[in-house]
């Protein structure tokens, strides 16, 4: 986890926020004419155009900083982002921020509800092998106790996954989408709708989203707060929302073409280095979860802030949202 950074709403508008250009002015209209489908199962979801977007955080990293100082005493010119300008009070697992592609897609308008998930569990069945369905205890119960238009939470990688692949095993044979995992770059450009608020959708996040300076106690019901600029809702806290990809500590190395970061080599090796014998945690499954959560803090719900869990993890503010393709 990381420390959560305390700042004012004004603090945190004056940081982030970097205007908007003629081609966000031009992505902004595009949700006024873009298609909400609903599938077979009731799920929502809107039509995000292709486009590209610089991702991540402009910062000088920690192990950057120490190098200038080595570099300036021997003469040597410093390292750079290479941008425009630099923010320090974000995450080094933000950076180096990068262009990226993203092609069409579909997502979720709200992240999966309870309803939602409850019509699923139905649907499977009662199998005793099914982990989605055993995951139901009084605390599963306890923690989705809001009305059924609440995200689902206490929800796993493993089982957001089983949920997905279960879509498209049932889907009928009119519905030619392929259901998926959103990837981090997706979800990210997704969120900032072609701008660069410090939010997803405003650098006031009362405007959009549930945060732990909200004052309420649990998950809301989705799309109480404005959506952003492509009609997407609770992108900025309510829930965590699992992504497809695996964790990693920066994006040096990250895909370009906003697919789903899944090559864990460079995470094994880097565990290895630094624990040894010691390593026993297998984090070449750890997953990315990003837009934070009604319990944590303004910081994490950033557009930018990323964290990681492991997929069997089950957290009590944790859920998801879909993605879908055309072949």
């Amino acid at each position: 986890m990381y420390k959560l950074l305390h700042r004012s709403r004004r603090d945190i508008s004056r940081v982030f926020a970097a205007g908007m250009t003629v081609l966000s002015l031009l992505f902004v209209s595009f949700s006024a004419n873009a298609e909400i489908y609903t599938n077979f199962f009731d799920i929502k979801l809107i039509d995000i155009p292709a486009g590209s977007f610089k991702m991540g955080s402009c910062k000088l990293t920690k192990q950057m900083e120490v190098t200038n100082i080595r570099r300036a005493w021997l003469g040597l010119p410093k390292l750079s982002t290479g941008c425009e300008s630099n923010v320090r009070d974000v995450n080094d697992n933000e950076t180096p921020q990068h262009d990226v592609n993203i092609a069409a897609f579909k997502i979720g308008v709200t992240p999966i509800t309870l309803a939602q998930y409850k019509r699923y569990l139905l649907a499977i069945g009662t199998d005793e092998e099914e982990s989605s369905w055993n995951l139901i205890n009084e605390e599963f119960n306890r923690l989705n106790n809001f009305g059924d238009n609440a995200p689902v939470v206490q929800v796993s990688w493993n089982e957001a996954r089983s949920f997905i692949e279960w879509l498209n095993e049932n889907k009928p044979a009119s519905d030619l989408h392929v259901y998926r995992f959103i990837s981090e770059a997706e979800w990210e450009y997704a969120c900032r709708a072609g701008g660069r608020t410090a939010f997803c959708g405003s650098d006031d996040y009362e405007e959009v989203g549930w945060v732990d300076l909200n004052l309420n106690s649990s998950q809301q019901a989705v799309a109480t707060k404005a959506p952003n600029a492509w009609g997407v809702y609770d992108m900025t806290g309510n829930v965590w929302e699992w992504v497809g990809d695996i964790y990693h500590e920066t994006y040096d190395g990250a895909p370009d073409d906003g697919s789903a970061w899944t090559d864990a080599a460079d995470v094994v090796e880097l565990n290895k280095s630094n624990y040894g014998v010691a390593w026993k945690r297998d984090t070449r499954t750890s997953r990315v979860l990003r837009g934070g959560s009604w319990r944590f803090g303004v910081d994490m719900a950033r557009s930018t802030y990323r964290l990681s869990g492991q997929p069997g993890n089950w957290y009590y503010g944790n859920g998801f949202r879909i993605a879908a393709t055309l072949p």
